[in-house]
């Protein structure tokens, strides 16, 4: 539970809150990367790997998920920044 965005019901004595799947996906792609950035090819081999409560793993990126990545490395410098902005939106799509 990373903040009170995910909670529900707030009280002055407890707060009703949602873990954030969000947050389990990117530690395992963090786990995985170890790095602040990575090439495309990497990125999208571990996310490929990753089982989700709807997606299950072992799954293939579509084309536009890929054009996506891509895209978010040809403005830097051909890796992708995995604290930025871009990839937090690209992760949700």
């Amino acid at each position: 539970i990373a903040s009170l965005n995910n909670c529900i019901l707030d009280s002055a004595y407890y707060s009703v809150c949602c873990i954030s799947e969000c947050e389990g996906l990117f530690l395992h792609v963090e786990k995985a990367i170890r790095r602040p950035e990575a090439s495309p090819e990497e990125i999208s081999r571990v996310v490929s790997a990753l089982p989700s409560s709807t997606v299950p793993g072992n799954r293939t990126l579509s084309n536009v998920q890929l054009h996506r990545l891509y895209a978010i490395a040809h403005g830097h410098e051909g890796v992708v920044p995995l604290y930025g902005r871009l990839f937090a939106q690209w992760m949700h799509h």
